[in-house]
């Protein structure tokens, strides 16, 4: 997890929406959410913070790292695409990113999404 997300786990919210955050969902404990970073795909630290404020384990992983090991998505629950500007929001740099996660891990993708 990145220093942003610790420091955003560990605030204490003594005022605004975050007063209403009910904290750890029953069962989110056992839950572990593979949150996806680089590329330009931003927000992955925030998405983290998300996640744990809720109780579930965060791991924040590089794309490449998930397409070098495809097998990691065996031992997660969620896996978060976040949007954002993948690429530097260059034209077509969405269906770049795209490709690159169908071609190299479409197989395990269909097969993380057919076990829910």
């Amino acid at each position: 997890m990145t220093e942003h997300a610790l420091a955003l786990e560990a605030r204490q919210w003594q005022q605004g929406p975050w007063q209403q955050i009910p904290g750890a969902v029953p069962g989110a404990e056992g839950i572990l959410a593979l949150v996806l970073a680089g590329y330009g795909l931003n927000c992955e630290a925030e998405t983290a913070a998300a996640f744990a404020l809720l109780g579930a384990s965060v791991e924040q992983l590089h794309v490449s790292e998930l397409l070098d090991d495809p097998a990691r998505l065996k031992a997660c629950s969620i896996l978060a695409f976040m949007g954002g500007f993948s690429f530097g929001a260059h034209v077509a740099s969405g269906r770049v990113f795209a490709n690159r996660l169908c071609f190299r891990l479409g197989d395990a993708l269909a097969r993380f999404v057919d076990d829910g």
